[in-house]
């Protein structure tokens, strides 16, 4: 079994069941950026969040499966995994900005200091 190592960004955590994480991996094909999804299969739970980028190296393993995007046919896709994985984070996520319904609490919270029972 080949051995490879890939970098790229995590899309998915599943530390639940048969932990594994999801990455896309940005490669070049004749000039043109391409995405390729990658599934690297744990022994164990991964503090690894969504959004970190890392590199992985395992076993490759590849089997024929199908991809169905919405309002299109059915297409046959090669599916790409890792097995014996050893991952590292090269770089974490950047911290998320808030929610734009929390944007609007924070606007409307009267700031530190000012009492909050105020009749106007």
């Amino acid at each position: 079994m080949a051995t490879v190592i890939i970098y790229g960004k995590v899309a998915e955590v599943v530390n639940d069941g048969y932990p594994r994480i999801k990455v896309w991996e940005s490669y070049d094909f004749k000039g043109e950026q391409r995405n390729r999804l990658w599934t690297a299969w744990l022994d164990n739970a991964i503090s690894i969040q969504k959004d970190d980028e890392v590199s992985i190296e395992g076993s490759l393993g590849t089997k024929v499966g199908t991809y169905n995007k919405p309002g299109q046919e059915t297409k046959q896709v090669v599916e790409h995994s890792l097995n014996n994985c050893l991952v590292k984070l090269t770089k974490a996520a950047e911290p998320k900005s808030s929610t734009p319904i929390e944007d609007v609490i924070n606007i409307m919270a009267p700031p530190p200091g000012i009492p909050q029972n105020n009749p106007f």
